[in-house]
């Protein structure tokens, strides 16, 4: 049977119990809805039966405060104390789901009045929560962490984690290093992908000077900063219009499995152009043989002699998905190209790789060129977000841009595998290595599953 369902602060310094309670729910009256912008309303009928008026005071009291709380939190910004449906069943551990707002009316019962003086008070109420439960904070959560991971593109593979939600990742934490030396990571494109077929063959950073360097003016050429120690050199010596330079397919990337490689991704291109020129570069993708690929973005203007990480547009592997009909056919020919023009100066344009980083649950931040040793991104209750930079623990020190993608940011339940890419403030480092840890607490819609 059940043991609790209780209105809970976010501490636990204040609670009114509905089903113990002076104020206890009618069993036969708990309808539960769905409104218009997809929020639960648990709607009830509420009594207090034999009862002194101090008492039922008290309880209506405790019953407003929880409701003022629930809308001060989310009109209040800098309110910690938020307030939560709480269910704990005999079956199952504690459970409880964020209240975003209660409705509560007095209303009249037979010979009862919704006044004092009748040693009874019956109230309409109505809890309106979100969409999914997660576990109480006294239940420890997970964490998934790991260091030397390398900024362009490393990967954290992870299990399957418990619910029938992707978990909420509370906390992020990134720190860098390059060798012993504390550096500041100004850029962070992180993204998650479910198992989906298999993880250990998918690689997500493709080494450009290994494709087909088969386009005008192009060449491979040593490169000590490039992450393979070499990379793709365009002199624009003959063509300096807008023309394919080199592309590359998912079978010349070493190590990869056709079916690990399907996905959705974000792709970034770790790109120097020499001091004094300007490019645009542009990317499609497609098959190998095909006579027509699909554009992504242009990035217009490029002139840093640097190498920077910039991002190319969204690809999809294989662009009509993986349904049933379609997975006897082997994605391997699936080809990136990658297009540049000079519009100023002399020199010559790097591509150095590409990194896919899955757009299915993606963060990325930026730091606006003033980064600390360690960046911290936040997911609070109600997804809202926020992210900062620190040079000593726990005081912020530089605010930082944080953009997520429309499916929210969180752990695939299934398992799956992290991909990481970063850069410092002017400079893409391929020696730059990331330690990583996220926090999460998994969430379900109805039942806790272990």
């Amino acid at each position: 049977m059940t043991k609790g369902i209780q209105l809970v602060t976010q501490d636990g310094s204040s609670t009114v119990d509905l089903y113990d309670g002076t104020l206890i729910y009618r069993m036969d009256s708990w309808r539960t809805q769905t409104d218009a912008d997809g929020m639960i309303v648990e709607s009830m009928e509420l009594v207090c039966r034999n009862q002194s008026d101090a008492n039922i005071v008290t309880a209506e009291d405790a019953l407003e405060e929880m409701k003022f709380k629930a809308e001060r939190w989310h009109s209040n910004v800098f309110r910690a104390d938020s307030v939560w449906l709480q269910v704990q069943h005999s079956a199952e551990e504690t459970k409880r789901s964020l209240v975003r707002s209660i409705d509560v009316k007095p209303v009249a019962r037979g010979l009862y009045a919704p006044y004092l003086g009748a040693t009874a008070l019956f109230l309409d109420a109505a809890i309106t929560r979100y969409p999914w439960y997660e576990d109480d904070p006294d239940i420890i959560g997970g964490s998934i962490s790991t260091a030397g991971v390398s900024s362009l593109g490393g990967t954290i593979r992870y299990n399957a984690i418990s619910g029938d939600l992707p978990a909420r990742i509370r906390t992020t934490r990134l720190d860098a290093v390059n060798g012993t030396a504390i550096v500041n990571i100004d850029s962070y494109w992180i993204g998650i992908r479910p198992t989906n077929e298999g993880v250990s063959g998918f690689v997500p950073l493709w080494e450009l000077e290994l494709g087909s360097v088969t386009g005008p003016d192009a060449s491979v050429v040593a490169d000590s900063a490039a992450s393979g120690g070499s990379a793709v050199k365009v002199t624009f010596a003959g063509t300096a219009t807008m023309e394919p330079r080199t592309f590359m397919e998912i079978q010349q990337v070493p190590g990869y499995n056709s079916d690990h490689m399907i996905g959705e991704y974000l792709v970034l291109n770790r790109v120097k152009a020499d001091t004094g020129s300007t490019v645009n570069i542009y990317m499609k993708h497609g098959f190998g043989g095909g006579l027509s690929f699909a554009p992504s973005e242009i990035y217009y203007g490029f002139d840093d002699p640097n190498y920077r990480l910039i991002e190319l547009g969204f690809v999809s592997v294989p662009p009509y998905g993986n349904r049933i009909e379609t997975t006897p056919f082997d994605v391997k020919r699936f080809q990136l190209h990658f297009c540049a023009e000079r519009v100023g100066g002399t020199g010559s344009l790097y591509l150095d790789c590409a990194i896919l980083i899955p757009s299915g649950y993606i963060a990325k931040s930026s730091a606006g060129g003033v980064a600390y040793p360690t960046t911290r991104w936040i997911t609070n209750e109600d997804y809202s977000f926020a992210a900062f930079c620190e040079s000593v623990e726990n005081n912020p020190a530089a605010f930082v841009h944080l953009e997520t993608s429309p499916d929210a940011w969180g752990l695939p339940i299934e398992g799956g595998v992290i991909v990481i890419a970063g850069e410092q403030g002017t400079v893409s480092v391929k020696d730059d290595t990331i330690s990583a840890i996220f926090n999460y607490t998994q969430r379900y819609r109805m039942f806790k599953r272990t």
